[in-house]
Protein backbone atom coordinates (compact mmCIF):
# COMPACT_ATOMS: atom_id res chain seq x y z
CA UNK A 1 0.00 0.00 0.00
CA UNK A 2 0.97 3.59 -0.13
CA UNK A 3 2.00 5.54 2.77
CA UNK A 4 -0.12 9.16 2.75
CA UNK A 5 1.67 11.53 5.19
CA UNK A 6 0.33 14.75 6.65
CA UNK A 7 1.23 17.86 4.72
CA UNK A 8 3.03 20.27 6.93
CA UNK A 9 2.56 23.91 5.14
CA UNK A 10 5.58 26.18 5.80
CA UNK A 11 5.71 29.42 6.98
CA UNK A 12 5.69 30.79 3.94
CA UNK A 13 2.89 28.70 2.31
CA UNK A 14 0.51 29.68 5.69
CA UNK A 15 1.54 33.44 5.07
CA UNK A 16 0.64 33.08 0.76
CA UNK A 17 -2.74 31.66 1.84
CA UNK A 18 -3.63 34.32 4.41
CA UNK A 19 -2.92 37.23 2.40
CA UNK A 20 -4.91 35.45 -0.36
CA UNK A 21 -7.83 34.82 1.42
CA UNK A 22 -7.58 38.63 2.86
CA UNK A 23 -7.28 40.25 -0.87
CA UNK A 24 -10.38 37.45 -2.23
CA UNK A 25 -12.16 38.77 0.95
CA UNK A 26 -11.70 42.64 -0.10
CA UNK A 27 -12.81 41.65 -4.04
CA UNK A 28 -15.87 40.22 -2.42
CA UNK A 29 -16.88 43.33 -0.54
CA UNK A 30 -16.62 45.23 -3.77
CA UNK A 31 -18.31 42.56 -5.92
CA UNK A 32 -21.23 41.91 -3.38
CA UNK A 33 -24.04 42.50 -5.77
CA UNK A 34 -22.88 39.34 -7.76
CA UNK A 35 -25.37 37.21 -6.72
CA UNK A 36 -24.67 33.42 -6.06
CA UNK A 37 -21.53 33.33 -8.62
CA UNK A 38 -19.71 35.42 -5.91
CA UNK A 39 -21.38 33.35 -3.12
CA UNK A 40 -20.13 29.86 -4.62
CA UNK A 41 -16.79 32.01 -5.27
CA UNK A 42 -16.44 32.57 -1.67
CA UNK A 43 -17.46 29.27 -0.19
CA UNK A 44 -14.93 27.60 -3.00
CA UNK A 45 -12.03 29.65 -1.06
CA UNK A 46 -12.41 29.25 2.33
CA UNK A 47 -11.76 25.93 1.89
CA UNK A 48 -8.63 26.30 -0.48
CA UNK A 49 -5.66 23.78 0.98
CA UNK A 50 -2.36 23.34 -0.55
CA UNK A 51 0.59 25.55 -2.16
CA UNK A 52 0.13 27.72 -4.99
CA UNK A 53 1.35 25.83 -8.13
CA UNK A 54 4.58 27.25 -9.28
CA UNK A 55 5.82 26.21 -12.72
CA UNK A 56 9.02 24.02 -13.73
CA UNK A 57 11.55 26.07 -15.01
CA UNK A 58 13.32 24.93 -18.39
CA UNK A 59 16.33 26.50 -20.01
CA UNK A 60 14.83 25.84 -23.71
CA UNK A 61 11.42 26.96 -25.38
CA UNK A 62 10.23 24.36 -26.72
CA UNK A 63 8.69 24.37 -30.40
CA UNK A 64 4.71 24.72 -30.00
CA UNK A 65 5.55 27.07 -27.27
CA UNK A 66 4.59 31.14 -28.33
CA UNK A 67 6.55 33.75 -26.52
CA UNK A 68 4.79 36.33 -24.64
CA UNK A 69 6.64 39.29 -22.87
CA UNK A 70 4.56 40.88 -20.14
CA UNK A 71 5.97 44.68 -18.99
CA UNK A 72 5.18 46.11 -16.12
CA UNK A 73 4.16 49.32 -14.65
CA UNK A 74 7.72 49.80 -13.20
CA UNK A 75 8.83 49.32 -17.30
CA UNK A 76 10.13 45.49 -16.09
CA UNK A 77 10.28 43.10 -19.02
CA UNK A 78 9.20 39.27 -18.55
CA UNK A 79 9.57 36.82 -20.86
CA UNK A 80 6.85 33.98 -20.32
CA UNK A 81 6.47 31.15 -22.75
CA UNK A 82 2.70 30.33 -23.17
CA UNK A 83 0.66 27.07 -24.76
CA UNK A 84 -1.58 27.87 -27.68
CA UNK A 85 -5.48 27.40 -25.92
CA UNK A 86 -3.86 28.70 -22.54
CA UNK A 87 -5.67 31.89 -21.36
CA UNK A 88 -3.03 34.95 -20.62
CA UNK A 89 -4.11 34.51 -16.66
CA UNK A 90 -2.59 30.88 -16.93
CA UNK A 91 0.35 32.15 -18.50
CA UNK A 92 1.20 34.42 -15.97
CA UNK A 93 0.31 31.39 -13.22
CA UNK A 94 2.82 28.85 -14.94
CA UNK A 95 5.42 31.50 -15.19
CA UNK A 96 5.46 32.47 -11.86
CA UNK A 97 4.46 36.42 -12.52
CA UNK A 98 3.45 37.93 -9.58
CA UNK A 99 2.21 41.31 -10.75
CA UNK A 100 -0.59 39.39 -12.11
CA UNK A 101 -2.55 38.37 -9.31
CA UNK A 102 -5.78 36.39 -10.71
CA UNK A 103 -7.75 36.47 -7.66
CA UNK A 104 -11.15 34.33 -8.22
CA UNK A 105 -8.94 32.13 -10.77
CA UNK A 106 -10.48 32.91 -13.61
CA UNK A 107 -13.99 32.60 -12.85
CA UNK A 108 -14.72 36.18 -13.78
CA UNK A 109 -15.77 37.63 -10.57
CA UNK A 110 -12.47 40.23 -9.88
CA UNK A 111 -10.53 42.50 -11.93
CA UNK A 112 -7.20 41.41 -10.65
CA UNK A 113 -5.99 40.08 -14.13
CA UNK A 114 -5.87 43.36 -16.24
CA UNK A 115 -3.83 43.79 -18.95
CA UNK A 116 -3.51 46.55 -21.35
CA UNK A 117 -3.15 45.52 -25.34
CA UNK A 118 -1.60 47.77 -27.84
CA UNK A 119 -3.89 48.42 -30.26
CA UNK A 120 -3.24 46.12 -33.50
CA UNK A 121 -3.06 43.38 -31.16
CA UNK A 122 -6.62 44.28 -29.37
CA UNK A 123 -8.17 44.81 -32.99
CA UNK A 124 -7.22 40.90 -33.30
CA UNK A 125 -9.30 40.08 -29.93
CA UNK A 126 -12.56 38.40 -29.55
CA UNK A 127 -15.28 40.95 -27.93
CA UNK A 128 -15.85 41.64 -24.98
CA UNK A 129 -18.95 40.46 -23.28
CA UNK A 130 -20.99 42.15 -20.84
CA UNK A 131 -19.53 40.64 -17.62
CA UNK A 132 -16.19 41.55 -18.55
CA UNK A 133 -17.24 44.79 -18.93
CA UNK A 134 -18.88 45.08 -15.77
CA UNK A 135 -15.45 43.70 -13.86
CA UNK A 136 -13.19 46.40 -16.07
CA UNK A 137 -15.26 48.96 -14.79
CA UNK A 138 -13.95 48.27 -11.40
CA UNK A 139 -10.12 47.78 -12.59
CA UNK A 140 -7.43 50.39 -12.10
CA UNK A 141 -6.43 52.25 -14.50
CA UNK A 142 -8.70 51.25 -17.39
CA UNK A 143 -7.66 52.27 -20.98
CA UNK A 144 -9.44 51.76 -24.64
CA UNK A 145 -7.57 48.47 -25.20
CA UNK A 146 -7.75 46.95 -21.83
CA UNK A 147 -9.20 43.55 -21.11
CA UNK A 148 -9.16 40.56 -18.58
CA UNK A 149 -5.84 38.06 -18.93
CA UNK A 150 -8.90 35.49 -17.81
CA UNK A 151 -10.55 35.75 -20.97
CA UNK A 152 -8.04 36.10 -23.44
CA UNK A 153 -7.03 32.96 -25.20
CA UNK A 154 -3.15 32.60 -25.87
CA UNK A 155 -2.69 32.30 -30.02
CA UNK A 156 -0.10 31.57 -32.45
CA UNK A 157 -0.45 35.14 -33.54
CA UNK A 158 0.42 36.38 -30.69
CA UNK A 159 3.90 34.74 -30.73
CA UNK A 160 6.17 37.63 -29.66
CA UNK A 161 4.25 40.75 -28.38
CA UNK A 162 4.35 43.04 -25.31
CA UNK A 163 1.27 43.21 -22.76
CA UNK A 164 1.45 46.28 -20.51
CA UNK A 165 0.49 45.15 -17.08
CA UNK A 166 -1.34 48.11 -15.30
CA UNK A 167 0.01 49.88 -12.06
CA UNK A 168 -1.60 48.76 -9.14
CA UNK A 169 -2.32 52.05 -7.54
Amino acid sequence: GIEILPHTPSTDCLAWHAARRQRVAINYAMFAGRGMRALFFRAKMSVSVGVRPRAVSTTRRLLDDVKVTFVTAEGTRIEASAKEGDSLLDVTIKNEIDEVEGACEGTLACSTCHMIFDEALYETLPEKDEEEEDMLDLAIGVTDTSRLGCQIKVTKAMDGVEIQLPSEE
